[in-house]
């Protein structure tokens, strides 16, 4: 096991959830900026991030589990996971339900296509249980990465790969 790509995959979320976080505040303050949707819909995605698979340069895959979100929350953490793999980073098929018809119309074939409308703002009325619901998160994971620093035996954080060795010389994890 690689403890640097441990850190680094620690930090990337903490990171990820950061600007998620920093995104939904901008929201929040400016909501009939004609970005404000998108925005929104990107702080969902950038905060599903962490809980996605990563592969890193070790070659084992990480993500965030859901014991990094506290119980009450849980729900509205599944909900924004849902959103985000059924439409905001996928387009799935299911939820849409669509239908197409074929007609003639004038001499030429004319398709219709039918869809179910799905608000990807649905959740924009919860942006401060949201707010709430990353930094429960990203306090988590700060917690979780002092409980590893301590596990290898690192005092202090260290800014290169090469001075991540526990104390007492390197390790073979």
């Amino acid at each position: 096991m690689n403890v640097g790509d441990d850190f680094i995959h620690i930090d990337v979320c903490i990171s990820r959830l950061g600007n998620s976080h920093q995104t939904l505040r901008d929201v929040r303050a400016n909501r009939d900026h004609v970005l404000a949707g998108p925005a929104f819909q990107y702080a969902l995605v950038e905060y599903c991030t962490a809980f996605t698979t990563s592969q890193a340069a070790d070659r084992r895959r990480r993500r965030l589990d859901d014991t990094m979100v506290p119980a009450d929350l849980q729900a509205l953490h599944n909900r924004i996971l849902e959103t985000r793999n059924q439409l905001l980073a996928h387009a799935d098929m299911a939820i849409l339900d669509g239908s197409i018809s074929f007609r003639h119309f004038d001499g030429q074939l004319m398709t219709t296509t039918t869809l179910n409308h799905v608000d990807p703002l649905a959740e924009l009325d919860n942006i401060d249980e949201i707010l709430f619901l990353v930094e429960s998160v990203q306090g988590n994971l700060f917690a979780r990465r002092k409980a590893r620093l301590d596990e290898v035996g690192l005092v202090e954080p260290v800014s290169s790969p090469a001075e991540a060795e526990p104390r007492g010389g390197a390790s073979n994890d």
